[in-house]
């Protein structure tokens, strides 16, 4: 994430010196004057006198100039502190590396791991005693087939160093969900950051906290805009509409994610439904177990909602498509359903911001 900010802070940079150089070639006539370019990340402005005849203009326009370039100036310092403050604010746990602010908010500091190796699987681990694990938190199945840059490597092209942190019991087919961490530089990264980093991953919340969440769940976001990886590629990751059940044809099996409003709740001594149209045999449908309710009803509860609370919302879901009556999504964690309308009022009128 930290690349993909910088390439968004260099476009800016781009634009605002095009556009003070406009202002400036229309007070004085010539660029030559003031040259104001981008040469390796740092903007330099390089000013010399003309010929005699010339300094004439040089004189009537240097005051000018100098307002015009203050102006920029100052707009560059809006620029260059808005960035930062977003940089800062993409993940817990502060510093300038969203990979290692999702680390320290996703590991205990004083957890030991175990060495590890990737296979030909992505997001598939092994160690020495023949144990694999798997990157939790994370889904690649829609990406077909496994991209090239999915599995770490060290910058100078040689095997990375990777270490698991296990989170969790081995699941039916004996595989341990763990926290990979990436040491072959000197300052450690998240395996799962990092692939949600570059698009070849999606946030599958299964265990993981509120901060850890927010810290993956943005670098998600970073990817998706800048159309990084998968969600730059035809066929590839995508938010698809709830309002549109045809688009979801050809998908099942896939980790999706998908926005819509919900039209109707319904409930059975079993299941809570969360229908996203009133034709529940061809229209979206997302459910839950009842038994898994209160967990739900405490991470809405965040921004002040509960389940029953959400007819007419707008929210966003993920997670495993099926075809069962239309398309339907089953949740089983709090994180796989966040509404997207802004926090509700609390008691007395107050907002729970």
């Amino acid at each position: 994430m930290r690349r993909q900010l910088r390439i968004a802070l260099a476009n800016r940079a781009r634009r605002l010196v095009k556009s003070c150089a406009g202002i400036l070639d229309r007070y004085a006539g010539s660029r030559k004057f003031l040259r104001v370019n981008w040469k390796q990340g740092g903007l330099v402005f390089d000013t010399f006198r003309r010929n005699k005849r010339q300094n004439a203009v040089y004189g009537g326009c240097f005051s000018i100039r100098l307002a015009v370039l203050a102006l920029c100036g100052g707009c560059g310092l809006v620029v260059l502190t808005g960035t930062a403050m977003a940089e800062s604010r993409t993940a817990p746990g502060g510093g300038n590396d969203p990979s290692s602010a999702a680390l320290s908010s996703c590991v205990s500091g004083e957890t030991t791991g175990i060495d590890v190796t990737s296979t030909s699987e992505a997001g598939l681990f092994v160690d020495t005693d023949g144990h694999r694990y798997f990157a939790t938190e994370i889904s690649s199945s829609h990406i077909e087939p496994r991209s090239a840059d999915a599995s770490p490597s060290s910058s100078e092209g040689g095997q990375a160093r990777l270490v698991a942190v296990p989170a969790g019991k081995p699941n039916r087919w004996g595989f341990i969900p763990a926290w990979i961490i990436d040491h072959t530089d000197p300052r450690p990264r998240l395996y799962q950051a990092e692939q949600l980093l570059t698009g070849n991953a999606l946030f599958s919340p299964d265990i993981a906290a509120s901060e850890c969440a927010i810290s993956l769940r943005s670098a998600e976001a970073v990817a998706r805009r800048a159309k990084s990886g998968a969600w730059g590629t035809a066929g590839g990751a995508r938010v698809f509409s709830g309002a549109a059940p045809a688009s979801f044809q050809g998908n099942a099996g896939r980790y999706v994610i998908a926005r819509g409003r919900i039209v109707s709740l319904g409930k059975t001594r079993s299941t809570r439904y969360l229908n996203f149209g009133r034709h529940w045999k061809t229209d979206l449908t997302v459910t839950l177990k009842s038994s898994d309710e209160t967990a739900f009803n405490e991470g809405l509860g965040a921004n002040g909602w509960q389940i029953d609370d959400l007819t007419g919302l707008f929210v966003e879901v993920r997670g495993v498509l099926q075809e069962k009556d239309g398309p339907l999504i089953a949740l089983r964690h709090p994180g796989q359903i966040r509404v997207l309308e802004g926090k509700r009022a609390g008691r007395g009128g107050q907002n729970s911001n």
